[in-house]
């Protein structure tokens, strides 16, 4: 672990080299003492505190500087300045409420230089991703375990009024390995030039100070790049110049850790121990508190309560996971959440029973979501009898608690993953009262006579027969519903089938193309009203939500066998972005079937999946570019579009049964139709 230092360290004599900072004022700056606050990371460091920013006391993130090893232990842990702090005072360091042993498997790195940059010549998230994966590019990603270059994108986050320190934020394209050290350097980063000027007139941008002075080995006064410099040495700089770049070349360089597999996963998998080893013991109790007849394509619509064990210390949106005395989840008592059931007209007109279909809904919503055309068209296209539910956790009424919290207790903010653990566990019992109790439940049973009677080949009758077939239990989900529902694919025994359509993986992957998390963005600049802070607060938020991350429960959804996953995605998407659904794809190992609108980096395109689960791409004509900028794409179709596509539906129709496959659903690349 490098030593933190006290307040106003002086740094050693050096002459600068490749070009002049912002500290170098008349050729004497490396004769000053570089300022240096407890416990902020001294790479960033100048000879005059920055009173713009506390961003540069923390970055760049992660990094090996907050990871400190006790007992064989490692954790993440700030102190001193590096705290993250709310403009108006308080509290906000995510490390004081999670624990991590380690950074994400899908990190967003941030870094700043001492300068106004601009993009031109940094891999950016359109560019082919090779071309970040060489010492050739201006920003490198090493793997210091097998030497390989990480494909990553760039992106440059604008400042506003001070120029200086903008956010530099780099994505890979794919989860890192787990318990594995990594190298990330800039070393071609340009400056901005004069107004008028080419794009490459102005030159590279400069080191920061402190980090020019442990790069050349001037540290000899300095006590804290003293303290680092020897693990730099050996660590840093020696696995840089063995890929080919040179220590000279370099304008900032560091290292991180990502953490285990294991924590991120521990809480949700013991829910989902503790739920099937209550279900094993007992029955769903399920109230049926509503009847009604349906509108619009659906003919009935039933709604109610189910019982399930709580694994929270309140069930409402302040909820947070509740522990016993060896501090593992443990259930406290039971709670109640509620439920909708549409069943279709088609179903209705139909000798046959329909298919169940657990339903997900979207963005902060509900399962009021039934109620929309999205859902009506499924249920009556696919015959589906749909069960949804709320998302605990990330529904509408935690919209309130979650913005509050981000804006008044940044620490907190990601709190609401807790709340989602239940959700899991709710959805649990959920499917196991569609299988049992409510199969049993008269509103869901035919009448004797009547509307809702059909009369089969040979004259049979269907009368008082179960309007589905609960043997087999499908799920939908949309935007979150995919989202979320991609962590509920790998802790359902339930599901074998299931469709996630229009959402991603990586939560802060997402968050900056996506217009769905545009108002918690302006929250986060109202706490922190400096964008270098945001970004910093965003890289790590990354690591608390890996705990209801579909990325991170990916190498477990096909640990069933029998289990398959079809991605539908349309691209151009403004609410979730293509690069969340691609990670996503990516971390299932699923195929991209065959003709495709466009490839995807890492999938092996087949024209079949042969029993595979595979990403189908649907191209509504929406110009891709915008997404060039971290900023989401103008509204369009594509994102409720996609559900309600006449090829989803007859894919969907095929592979959401026992057994079912995954064929190509269009003539050509998909389009709307």
């Amino acid at each position: 672990m490098v030593a933190r230092v006290g307040l106003w360290i002086l740094a050693g004599v050096a002459a600068l080299s490749g070009g002049c900072s912002n500290d170098d004022e008349g050729g004497n700056a490396s004769s000053e003492a570089l300022v240096i606050e407890e416990g902020c990371q001294p790479l960033l460091a100048r000879t005059r505190l920055d009173e713009a920013s506390r961003g540069t006391c923390i970055l760049p993130y992660p990094s090996d500087f907050y990871r400190e090893v006790a007992g064989g232990a490692p954790r993440l842990s700030m102190r001193g300045a590096a705290k993250p702090q709310r403009a108006a005072g308080g509290g906000a360091d995510l490390h004081d409420v999670v624990p991590m042993d380690g950074f994400s498997l899908i990190p967003t790195i941030v870094a700043t230089l001492p300068s106004s940059v601009v993009k031109d010549g940094l891999a950016g998230i359109l560019d082919d991703p090779s071309l970040s994966a060489t010492a050739s590019s201006a920003t490198v990603i090493i793997d210091t375990e097998t030497g390989a270059f990480i494909p990553h994108y760039t992106d440059k986050i604008e400042r506003g009024v001070d120029a200086e320190h903008e956010p530099i934020v780099l994505r890979t394209f794919a989860p890192l390995a787990p318990k594995r050290r990594y190298v990330v350097a800039l070393k071609g980063v340009r400056l901005a030039p004069a107004e008028g000027a080419p794009a490459n007139a102005a030159g590279l941008a400069p080191p920061p100070e402190g980090f020019r002075r442990l790069r050349d080995g001037s540290v000899a006064k300095d006590p804290a790049l003293g303290a680092m410099k020897d693990r730099f040495d050996r660590e840093v700089f020696a696995v840089l110049e063995r890929a080919g770049i040179a220590r000279k070349d370099l304008q900032l360089a560091w290292d991180f850790t990502t953490g285990s597999e294991e924590q991120p996963r521990a809480d949700m998998l013991r829910v989902r121990e503790l739920t099937l080893a209550w279900l094993a013991a007992n029955t769903p109790t399920v109230t049926i508190t509503e009847t009604k007849p349906g509108t619009d394509r659906i003919w009935r619509t039933i709604t109610g309560t189910i019982q399930a064990p709580l694994f929270l210390d309140q069930p409402g949106p302040a909820g947070r996971i509740f522990r016993g005395a060896d501090g593992l989840v443990a259930q406290n008592g039971m709670t109640t959440f509620e439920f909708t059931i549409n069943v279709p007209i088609s179903v209705r007109d139909r000798f046959e029973p329909g298919r169940a279909l657990a339903y997900g809904h979207g963005f902060f919503g509900g399962r009021t979501e039934l109620e929309g055309n999205g859902a009506k068209t499924i249920a009556e296209k696919l015959a589906a009898v749909e069960l949804g539910i709320d998302w605990w956790g990330m529904s509408k009424e935690d919209v309130g608690r979650v913005s509050t919290t981000l804006g008044d207790d940044p620490s907190h903010g990601a709190d609401f993953a807790e709340r989602a653990h239940q959700a899991m566990a709710n959805w649990l019992v959920a499917t196991a009262a569609f299988r049992g109790p409510l199969a049993k439940a008269p509103e869901l049973m035919r009448p004797a006579e009547g509307e809702g009677v059909v009369v089969g080949p040979g004259g049979a009758s269907n009368a008082g027969q179960l309007v589905y077939d609960p043997s087999f239990i499908g799920y939908f989900g949309a935007s979150q519903g995919h989202i979320l529902g991609g962590t509920l694919a790998a802790l359902n025994p339930d599901f074998s089938r299931v469709v996630l359509n229009v959402g991603g993986g990586g939560f802060t992957h997402m968050m900056p193309r996506s217009a769905n998390f545009g108002p918690f963005s302006i929250v986060l600049d109202v706490t922190f009203k400096d964008e270098l802070m945001v970004q910093a607060y965003v890289a790590m938020f990354q690591r608390p939500l890996d705990r209801i991350d579909p990325i991170t429960y990916a190498p477990l959804v096909h640990a069933v066998p029998e289990r398959r996953v079809l991605l539908q995605v349309g691209l151009g998407d403004a609410q979730v972005p293509n690069a969340g659904s691609y990670l996503h794809a990516r971390a299932l190992g699923v195929k991209l079937l065959t003709p495709s609108p466009a490839n995807v980096f890492g999938l092996e395109s087949v024209a079949a999946a042969n029993g595979a689960s595979a990403l189908t791409l649907f191209d509504f004509g929406i110009d891709t570019s915008g997404y060039a900028t971290p900023s989401p794409l103008g509204q369009n179709e594509v994102h409720e579009g996609v559900r309600v596509n006449a090829g989803a539906l007859r894919q969907m129709d095929e592979f959401l049964r026992p057994g079912g496959t995954i064929s190509h659903p269009c003539d050509g690349p998909c389009d709307p139709e």
